[in-house]
């Protein structure tokens, strides 16, 4: 950049022209047009065009491939935009200079302009090949090898005498995340205590690292969290990818390759803070200041399948001195499709104390013996649906890219057409893709032993104490604990039937006690959960499998 100025200076001075350069490009592609889009080049255009830049200014390059190495038509249209708002292009190696006035006097210019850019754009194509040669030999290699691409790692490891070792605090900060996650605590509860405790953040300057405090501008924010948690490196995963889109968006590039760098977090806790994530989807935000209701979008109704809702009738103020116990019978359960005269009938307000006491004091019900559930049976089917659809998923992206490989640079509209749709099949399958995967995820909540037991009967007795805020958490955790282990609760006047386990087990309570409890074999499982907007016509728990024999 020195270099390239002090010529421009010096041409300056001999041709009595006043040199600005506040203008400058530093590492933005001319080969791609990125730097039309962003950079110096892009404000100087826009200043052009808005008239900002006189006519007979001149515009002064080293080379032409400086200016723009991109398609000969495409850097002709630029070159020529230009010209004709009469800004003048020099080239400082050959002193040339281009104007309309000079390729009106001179039309052969034009093909000189031509001959270098077809060179500069033919040049930029097979450096980048090369270059994308090494990478595909390097990420082969990294695969077969595990061995380092770059300096370039997760922010929780550092490449040292050519091998990833551990950064101590880093790594402790991404365990503390996922710990409190599968806690049941929400991004925005962990970025607040973070920034709280002045936990440093994660920063790069050049080739060092260095920790910013939280305090200082930037701190901790619930999308990089957010990032962390369904980031598969700190299992040790290292997935290869790829720029696509003239390098604005990125890919996958093939299979994830296991074991390439250090795993910070075991699979137990990964699981554990996945399904704790997804389970707190729709359910988000404060919800009061006790947290009323602990089984949102887990209660259903036996006659439609819909959702019971909250209905709150409120403590009367001459009530106000009742036990907590009593007042809370003033809020009850009602089928959302009921109320809202969507075909069902079932309008019975069940009390929702009852309902709550009922589940957790019978919450040692829902986990399985060690010999009582087969380590297949939570997850028939899925892992088997999942690799069907992501071998789909790869056979049409080989199609789409053979496809525009056999029309070159010039695709017909008819053929972006099909690539169109074939490109819709791809990110469909990619989203059933994402929902089975998850699906899979809550399908392992597998719970085993009594831990679960006696955290939720801890948790009950810190409930009972404090002010709102220490009962607000204490519910809170109960309810993530409630939510890791039970599947649906289907409600009437007398009775709960409440899945568990992946809907592999159905336990009934009748008047707070366990009348009855099973697994259910394959062809009696409840094969989905109807969604809140469900109604009476799309029965999903039939009559025949609500009752025990």
């Amino acid at each position: 950049m020195r270099r390239q100025t002090s010529r421009a200076e010096e041409y300056a001075r001999r041709t009595g022209l006043e040199l600005d350069t506040g203008l400058r490009d530093l590492g933005v592609s001319g080969y791609s047009g990125e730097h039309r889009r962003k950079g110096a080049l892009g404000r100087f255009l826009a200043a052009v065009e808005a008239g900002e830049v006189p006519p007979g200014s001149v515009l002064v390059i080293e080379a032409l491939d400086r200016l723009t190495r991109e398609d000969v038509l495409d850097g002709l249209t630029l070159v020529t935009g230009l010209l004709n708002a009469g800004i003048g292009i020099v080239t400082l190696e050959d002193e040339h200079s281009y104007s309309r006035e000079a390729m009106r006097s001179n039309p052969w210019m034009i093909y000189v302009l031509v001959g270098k850019m077809q060179q500069a754009n033919h040049d930029s194509a097979r450096k980048s090949e090369r270059v994308r040669a090494g990478w595909e030999a390097k990420k082969r290699a990294a695969a077969a090898n595990r061995t380092p691409l770059s300096m370039m790692c997760p922010a929780w490891l550092r490449l040292i005498d050519g091998k990833y070792e551990e950064i101590p605090q880093r790594a402790a900060t991404v365990q503390r995340i996922f710990r409190e996650t599968a806690a049941g605590d929400g991004k925005d509860k962990i970025v607040r205590r973070l920034n709280e405790e002045r936990i440093p953040t994660f920063t790069r300057e050049g080739q060092g690292l260095v920790l910013r405090r939280a305090r200082e501008p930037g701190g901790w924010h619930a999308s990089y969290v957010g990032k962390l948690l369904v980031n598969r490196a700190v299992l040790g995963e290292y997935q290869p990818g790829k720029n696509v889109g003239d390098g604005r968006r990125r890919e996958h590039d093939g299979d994830p390759v296991p074991d390439f760098f250090p795993a910070i977090i075991a699979h137990v806790l990964w699981d554990a803070a996945t399904a704790s994530r997804l389970g707190r989807r729709g359910t988000g935000g404060r919800k009061g200041k006790v947290l009323r209701n602990l089984l949102t979008g887990l209660c259903r109704c036996p006659a439609c399948g819909g959702t019971m809702t909250m209905r709150a009738k409120g403590a009367r103020r001459k009530d106000a001195a009742k036990p907590r116990s009593i007042q809370r019978e003033q809020n009850y359960l009602v089928c959302d499709n009921a109320v809202r005269s969507l075909g069902c009938t079932s309008r019975t307000y069940l009390p929702y104390h009852r309902i709550e006491t009922a589940l957790l004091d019978n919450i040692e019900a829902f986990s399985f013996n060690k010999g009582e559930l087969g380590p297949a049976d939570a997850t028939i089917g899925l892992e088997e649906g999942i690799a069907i659809l992501t071998d789909r998923i790869g056979v049409t992206e080989q199609w789409v890219k053979r496809y525009m490989n056999g029309f070159g640079a010039d695709i017909p509209d008819v053929a972006f057409g099909n690539i169109r749709q074939k490109q819709t099949e791809i990110d469909e399958g990619r989203r059933e893709l994402a929902r089975q995967q998850a699906e899979l995820v809550q399908a392992r909540r597998v719970w085993f032993g009594r831990d679960h037991v006696d955290a939720v009967r801890s948790f009950r007795a810190e409930a009972e104490m404090g002010n709102h805020a220490a009962q607000y958490a204490a519910r809170a955790k109960i309810m993530q604990v409630v939510r890791s282990v039970v599947d649906v609760v289907l409600c009437d006047s007398r009775s709960l039937s409440v899945y568990f386990g992946g809907l592999v087990g159905l336990v009934l309570i009748r008047d707070g006690r366990i009348e009855c409890r099973r697994i259910l074999p394959p062809e009696a499982r409840l094969n989905r959960i109807v969604p809140a907007s469900s109604t009476a016509r799309h029965r999903s728990f039939p009559e025949s499998r609500l009752r025990m024999g």
